[in-house]
Parts: C-alpha cells; sequence; structure tokens
C-alpha cells in the first residue's frame, strides 16, 4: 500500500472515531478487560487496561488504529502480563466466518495473488506462480450475498442450540456482524463465565457433533424393524436425538421414527450410519474452534472499524432484516480517484460495483475505502 492510500484509510478512520463515536460499545465490566490495538504502520500492541469509555474514545483519536479489540476475559489485573493478570472468568464467544463455509461462489469471488511477480487469478491458490514459480502467493477473500446468508444459517442453528440445548436465555446472547466476512456472537451468563478451557472445549465438541454415538440414540447394530422402533420411540426427549427428528418432520411425510427405522432396517447398519454421520455433519454448527476455547484472546471491539473492510463490527437486532453491506458502511459518496488492481463484483449501501482489473475510476469514497483497505486498490493523486 502506498503512502496516499495509507493516509487516506488513516483520515477516515479519524473522522470516523471523531464523528460516529456513538458507535462505540463500552464492554461490560470494562476496567477488568485488556485492551489491544493495531496500528496501520506496525504489529498488536497489547496488554492495555481503560476505566472508562471516555478513556477508550481518547485511545481511538490519539492511536486511530487500523483495528481495536478488547478481552473476552475479565481479569484482577488486565494490563500486566498474560502470567500475572489474575483471571476471573470469561464470556462464551463464537466466531462464524463466511470464508469457512467453503460455498460454491467462492470460485466466483475469491483470487489470489503472486507476491514476487504480481500475477493473479479467480479461484483456489496454486502451490507454485505458475508464471514465477513463486511460493509468495497471498490468497484474498470476499464474501457475497449467498455466502453471507450461509453465514446467518450457521447463527441461528447457533441460537437454537444454546437456547434449546444448553438453557441461556435470548438476553443473554448478542450478535455482531464481524466488519467482515461473518458474524461473532457473544454470551454473557453467570452460568458458562467461570466456565474452564475443558468445559468451552466439550460445548464446541457438541455443536460440531464430535464423539456422537448414533447407538446412543437408538440405531444399534443387528436388530429387527420392531426393535428399532421401541428404541426410536424415546428418541425425541433432548439434544441431537430431538433435532433429527425435527428434520425428518420438515423434510419427510409421514411419522419420523417410522422413516428412520425403516431406513436403518432397509440399508443396512453401515450404510445407514453413513447418511446420518453426512446429516449430523449439515446439522452441526460451523464456528472457529480456537476463538471459544482461547480464554486469553482479545476480540474486535463492538462498533470499531476492521481494517480490511472499513465496515463497522455491529449488533445485530434483527437477523432477517440485517443487511452487512448496507448497514455497517458509514462513509460518505464524496468521489474518490483510484487505481483498482483487480475486484470481484460487489455490492454496498443499494449500488452494486465491479468486476474491476487494472483499471482508474473515480468512485464514491465508501467503495474507495472498501477497496483500498482490501488492498485491490490504491488512491490516485
Amino acid at each position: 500500500m502506498n503512502e496516499r492510500s495509507l493516509e487516506f484509510l488513516k483520515k477516515e478512520f479519524k473522522w470516523y472515531y471523531y464523528y460516529k463515536d456513538d458507535e462505540i460499545e463500552e464492554p461490560k465490566r470494562i476496567e477488568e478487560r485488556e485492551f489491544g490495538y493495531m496500528p496501520f504502520s506496525k504489529g498488536m500492541i497489547r496488554h492495555l487496561s481503560l476505566k472508562s469509555r471516555g478513556e477508550l474514545i481518547a485511545l481511538l483519536l490519539r492511536e486511530v488504529p487500523a483495528g481495536v479489540y478488547c478481552s473476552c476475559s475479565y481479569y484482577l489485573s488486565p494490563h500486566l502480563p498474560m502470567g500475572e493478570k489474575g483471571w476471573k472468568g470469561s464470556d462464551l464467544i463464537f466466531d462464524i466466518d463466511a470464508d469457512g463455509l467453503n460455498s460454491p461462489c467462492k470460485t466466483e469471488h475469491d483470487r489470489w495473488i503472486c507476491k514476487n511477480c504480481g500475477f493473479n487469478a479467480f479461484g483456489k491458490r496454486p502451490e507454485l506462480c505458475p508464471n514465477c514459480n513463486s511460493l509468495k502467493i497471498e490468497e484474498i477473500s470476499w464474501s457475497c450475498d449467498l455466502c453471507m446468508n450461509k453465514a446467518k444459517e450457521e447463527v441461528l442453528k447457533l441460537l437454537e442450540i444454546l437456547e434449546e440445548d444448553f438453557g441461556l436465555s435470548r438476553k443473554e446472547i448478542q450478535i455482531y456482524f464481524s466488519g467482515n466476512m461473518g458474524y461473532h456472537i457473544q454470551v454473557q451468563s453467570p452460568l458458562i463465565e467461570e466456565l474452564n478451557q475443558d468445559g468451552r472445549n466439550e460445548i464446541v465438541d457438541y455443536l460440531s457433533c464430535k464423539g456422537l454415538n448414533i447407538e446412543k440414540l437408538g440405531f444399534v447394530r443387528g436388530l429387527r424393524y420392531d426393535e428399532i422402533l421401541q428404541r426410536l420411540s424415546n428418541l425425541d426427549y433432548y439434544g441431537w436425538g430431538r433435532r433429527l427428528l425435527k428434520f425428518f418432520e420438515n423434510n419427510y411425510n409421514g411419522n419420523p421414527t417410522i422413516k428412520l427405522a425403516e431406513m436403518l432396517s432397509k440399508e443396512g447398519y453401515k450404510k445407514f450410519s453413513k447418511a446420518l454421520k453426512d446429516l449430523f455433519d449439515q446439522l452441526s454448527v460451523k464456528i472457529d474452534r480456537e476463538v471459544t476455547i482461547d480464554l486469553h484472546r482479545i476480540f474486535r471491539l463492538p462498533g470499531s472499524l476492521h481494517q480490511r473492510s472499513g465496515l463497522i463490527k455491529k449488533k445485530v437486532n434483527d437477523l432477517d432484516y440485517f443487511d452487512p453491506y448496507d448497514d455497517t458502511c458509514p462513509f460518505n459518496d464524496e468521489p474518490v480517484k483510484i487505481r483498482i488492481s483487480f475486484s470481484p463484483k460487489f455490492r454496498l449501501k443499494g449500488k452494486e460495483f465491479g468486476p474491476y482489473k487494472n483499471e482508474t475510476l473515480t468512485l464514491p469514497k465508501y467503495a474507495c475505502l472498501f477497496l483500498v483497505a482490501r488492498g485491490v486498490a490504491e488512491v490516485e493523486g
């Protein structure tokens, strides 16, 4: 990124934190959390302690960070080194990233670029650059309505399990658009605050159906049809058994228990268990495992800007009506001239742009900032 582009981003980020500071959400128990930020010019700075929202806003205006972060954990002394902070508890955090869902649209909008010679193309990243044989290849991921809708589906699955299986109240669960390509879900509840890493690991295992034993659900090898049907009569009492029956109720005609018993009896245990495993993989929730189990992670601050998009990490009050490309773009349509190396088609603030390749154009500021932050455009003089 050239100096002109860097100054453009810093100027607009500073404008946002000065004029849109009401977007910044003060974390609960702010004085017990660790803060960190990433400058535009160097690596992460962390182990910071703030006492108030005023101190937080002052930090944003003084440093104008590319990204700003806050711990999911509460500490006695958040400014001390990690082993000396004095852990008190943590919120439960989930990260659902559209980039990790492998939507078929990825081949249409994801791109790779050789950092050695600049050669680039859409599609899957090769091992070597076909132009210069370099290993220095960077992947540039994008999102579209299709893959973001798939991310929303994962959020809905997660909410259902957190409420129905773990007994959490909807008021204890906050949903945020990440500011880039997915959603963050934050649970603040006394039921889970003191849960250690092992406990959080078990939650992730449950959500992903890891270690799920189908025989405990009643699908036992070698049984007759009537024996299978009898065992499955109690399948709906909780958890994944109930969720399995619900799937069959919604997708097949007739009694779901009878349908499952017929499938197992007809197909045989080996074939049926493989089909059931694939189904549970479909029903499971696709989250970033490491985010949930890491007690010492610092997470993007709600209301702050994402350095790879210029969009806001924003609270989602109604997932059905929330539009990440319309509701999180704070910048105006002042014309800015940029040189675009490449870009797939994208949508912001109700307008479509692209695709572009090796073009110099004048576009609205919000679209230019998005492309410059993505690293695929430079501001022209």
